[in-house]
């Protein structure tokens, strides 16, 4: 395969990664639009089981782990029997997988590349506070980072930051990874109104949506809320999740008429259902790892249109720079700051003077695919080199 930018693989997914997750399909689907071909040598054994941080019981555990080992039985023996190809790519969350795929691409000589999407060290033990650093939950998870990104050729993580992470926590020169952010899904892109009604509705209304992780900061924007429930400021809160509980008795103790909650929306309804608010909140953490991520959720908002206000970091900062406004920060785990902003944002939409998402920001499958496809002309250009 030659070095130029033309160039198009012949690329095999390999192993039980979750199809469903935003960031493998729009990866997958980057791929594809680059012009390579993908080959599915997969088994799905995440179907009921969408949030893998939270398994618990010995049956439920045993039970997926005979199904995945049944499953990479079956995954290796089709591998042998697949024509050439040129690379092999595990996918999130991958971390068990990469000990066959590398073992079977490597009697085949091929390089292997790995999406981290995320590190579960930092998931389980940093943000999520489900296991101590030194306990054997801890442990397992750091190893189980560390033996991957050491096992791939390449590490594909979705910012500087979220690399540079992954290179000083598991002592992986930074070299081995490469950054290809998450972006949107093509029907966020291709969305517009149907009948030229106004994107953002009637009334300033600001919207978050997502499954209630620690990382989303979901107490300092019900603070927020609080601080603006008398100004005709309104509020939409989409999900559940880990902390839905907490959100729930903290809205029975703090009533907000300013705040509608929705169990959830459907995938195919969301970016008619956002368009319809005039401004989307991102992720107000103040732990690490929300400073390192730029969630799926800021890009398919702006692939819409609509004005995202986030907390600050080095992840997002890239992107705040040349945004023209429409991505707006602010320090994290910060309510006053955010209801400020809030207001703030509410008077530009007032007089029609916030400001629109330019084109060069939305990042699709197409700019996501160019990325990744770039970093695997690298990634075989320094093999033939070695």
């Amino acid at each position: 395969m030659t070095n130029n930018t033309a160039a198009k693989f012949r690329i095999v997914l390999f192993g039980t990664a979750d199809l469903n997750n935003p960031r493998t399909r729009i990866l997958l689907d980057g791929l594809k639009r680059a012009g390579n071909t993908v080959t599915l040598c997969h088994e799905d054994i995440w179907q009921n089981n969408q949030d893998r941080s939270q398994f618990a019981g010995i049956l439920k555990t045993a039970t997926l782990f005979l199904r995945w080992l049944w499953a990479m039985a079956r995954l290796c023996a089709r591998y042998v029997t697949l024509p050439d190809h040129d690379i092999v790519v595990v996918c999130y969350p991958g971390h068990v997988d990469i000990w066959f795929a590398k073992l079977f691409a490597s009697l085949r000589r091929k390089p292997l590349v790995w999406d981290a999407f995320i590190s579960a060290y930092d998931t389980v033990v940093g943000d999520r506070k489900l296991a101590a650093p030194g306990s054997l939950t801890g442990k397992a998870c750091f190893y189980l980072d560390k033996t991957a990104c050491g096992l791939a050729d390449m590490t594909l993580l979705d910012t500087e930051a979220h690399a540079a992470f992954f290179s000083k926590c598991f002592d992986i020169p930074a070299a081995r990874f490469a950054v290809v952010p998450v972006g949107a899904e093509q029907q966020f892109i291709d969305w517009s109104p149907a009948d030229g009604s106004p994107r953002n509705g009637q009334q300033f209304t600001a919207v978050f949506y997502g499954k209630f992780i620690p990382l989303h900061g979901i107490p300092t924007i019900l603070e927020a809320v609080r601080i603006l429930k008398a100004e005709d400021i309104h509020f939409t809160l989409v999900g559940g999740g880990q902390t839905a509980d907490d959100t729930r008795l903290w809205l029975e103790a703090h009533p907000l008429p300013n705040l509608v909650w929705l169990p959830w929306v459907n995938y195919e309804d969301l970016p008619a259902f956002l368009s319809g608010h005039a401004l989307g909140l991102g992720i107000f953490s103040d732990g690490d790892k929300a400073g390192r991520v730029v969630p799926n959720k800021i890009f398919q908002m702006l692939a819409i249109g609509l004005p995202v206000l986030t907390r600050q970091s080095d992840a997002i900062h890239p992107y705040e720079g040349k945004s023209a406004g429409a991505i707006s920060t602010v320090p994290a785990a910060c309510p006053r700051a955010l209801a400020d902003a809030i207001r703030a944002a509410k008077a530009e939409w007032t007089k029609g003077t916030l400001d629109p998402v330019p084109p060069e920001l939305v990042t699709g499958p197409s700019e996501v695919g160019l990325i990744a496809h770039q970093a695997l002309i690298q990634l075989l250009a320094n093999r033939s080199k070695a």
